[in-house]
This record gives structure tokens, C-alpha cells and sequence, in this order.
């Protein structure tokens, strides 16, 4: 006994050595989906693979397709048909210096799905429309956040705003007469000179703000 016992580990140890570890686990289905979901969460967010994955809230592994001074274009899925904009508002929290991630085209990025992006379309490769393109978000609050809650991934649009109202907002541009603050990928706003600066501030808007600019500001109309 004590020989077919010796036989038998000197088999499994030559079996370790040379043969691939398989497990195969014996699971309803559900417990299939909960243990890939569980594995797909562990390593990280993936690519969507339909429109219909695109929920608010969803945590994608996206491609960088183009990079523009307030915003990045961002592939979702493998094919390039779903795609979403990475606006200059949704790169911070409210109330810190906004500034886009450093990447370059094809780079990879974790972003968390907001919603649709205001009738923007994704550029076609026949020259048609392409589809509806998504919003974006890299704040960091949403990224730690395995499933957001909607009050996190609501934006003001501007039939929410009115006269009067105190928003947050950012610089987006600085031109000699006005800015344009954005408050959202889809909502922005003009200030003209004599309302964003004091005579004590100088008379040049460049030499006060600058591009990602926290500020506060009041609406004057919609």
C-alpha cells in the first residue's frame, strides 16, 4: 500500500510539473455570470460591446481617437462605432483646476459613462452620420464608484437654469472681449468683459484668467 501510495504522488508531482492547472467549476448559470462579472470587475474596466451597455453609470475601458484643447473623443468599443466626448468640466471635482488627462491618440482611458451628449454625432467612415455620441467622466469621484448613483451622474441642462442661479464652472476660453465657461460638456455660457472683470482687476482678461479656471458666476439669462 505503502508502494502504490509512493507511485501515486510521484505521478501527481510529475503531472504538476508538466501538465496547465484547469479548473472547471460545477455552477448554475447565474453563478457563472456572477463569477465572470466578479473576475471582469477585479481586472478592471473592458470595452463595451453594444449601444445598449452604454447605461449611465457604466465603467468602460475607452480609446483615444482625437485630442482637443477642452475635450477628447473617445472610442467605447472594439469596432469605433460607439464613441463619446471627454469634456474639460468632467476631468475634476467642482471648484478645482480642470485640466485634460495627458494622452495621446490610441491611448487607453477609464472613463464612466454620463449619458447622451446633447445630438452630437460620432463622424462615419462613408461619410454619413455616425451615431449619437455618449458623455464622459474621469472625476475622481466617479471613477472610485462602482456604481454611481444617479444623483452623481446628473448634469444641469439649461432648461434647469434661470436668472439669477449660482453655478459652477470653468474656463473654456479666453478671448480679448469675453469668455466662454462651461459648465458641462453640453452646457456653456458667455461672459463679457465688463462683467468678469473690476476696474481694479486690469483691463486684460488674459492676465486674470486662464484656461480650466475654477470659478463661480451668475446666470443672467438663458
Amino acid at each position: 500500500a505503502d508502494a502504490e501510495e509512493t507511485a501515486v504522488e510521484a505521478a501527481a508531482k510529475r503531472g504538476a510539473r508538466s501538465c496547465p492547472l484547469v479548473v472547471r467549476l460545477a455552477a448554475s448559470s447565474t453563478r457563472e455570470d456572477a463569477l465572470l462579472s466578479a473576475a471582469s470587475d477585479a481586472l478592471g474596466p473592458s470595452p463595451l460591446r453594444r449601444r445598449s451597455d452604454a447605461r449611465p453609470g457604466t465603467h468602460a475601458l475607452g480609446r483615444v481617437v482625437a485630442v482637443e484643447p477642452t475635450e477628447l473623443r473617445v472610442r467605447l468599443d472594439r469596432k469605433g462605432a460607439l464613441q463619446g466626448i471627454l469634456h474639460l468640466t468632467e476631468t475634476v471635482e467642482p471648484g478645482e483646476e480642470a485640466k485634460l488627462p495627458s494622452v495621446a491618440v490610441d491611448s487607453s482611458i477609464h472613463v464612466v459613462v454620463l449619458g447622451g451628449a446633447g445630438g452630437s454625432k460620432a463622424p462615419a467612415d462613408n461619410g454619413e452620420k455616425g451615431s449619437a455620441m455618449l458623455q464622459l467622466s474621469v472625476r475622481p469621484s466617479l471613477l472610485s464608484a462602482a456604481a454611481p448613483p444617479a444623483s452623481m451622474l446628473t448634469r444641469a441642462g439649461v432648461g434647469a437654469l434661470s436668472a439669477g442661479d449660482r453655478i459652477e464652472a470653468w474656463v473654456l476660453e479666453v478671448a480679448e472681449k469675453h469668455l466662454w465657461v462651461g459648465l458641462s460638456t453640453t452646457v456653456r455660457g458667455l461672459v463679457a468683459k465688463e462683467h468678469a472683470l473690476s476696474a481694479e482687476e486690469g483691463a486684460e482678461l488674459s492676465a486674470t484668467f486662464r484656461i480650466g479656471q475654477p470659478l463661480s458666476a451668475y446666470v443672467l439669462s438663458t
